[in-house]
């Protein structure tokens, strides 16, 4: 049922996802937050938000040698 005037509720955000990867083997970790992580050949990978009319836009790629999800941002980590 709908209101005159009133409208829909509008969906609630994708929750933003935290990612940590290095560029080669014992390198340096590096954290970017997004909604999506593909993966493509040759170890690119590809961090993608989700605009507000489901658009994928892109965040970061690059080569990647480990990519994982953490469930805390580095800054929290290093705060506990």
């Amino acid at each position: 049922m709908t209101f005159h005037g009133k409208t829909e509720e509008p969906k609630p955000p994708r929750p933003l996802r935290n990612f940590a990867y290095s560029v080669y083997d014992g390198g340096i970790e590096h954290q970017v937050s997004s909604h999506e992580v593909y993966f493509y050949e040759a170890g690119r990978v590809g961090f993608w938000n989700y605009g507000d009319d489901d658009e994928r836009i892109l965040v970061l790629a690059t080569k990647a040698f480990q990519v994982r999800q953490v469930t805390q941002p580095k800054e929290r980590r290093d705060q506990a």
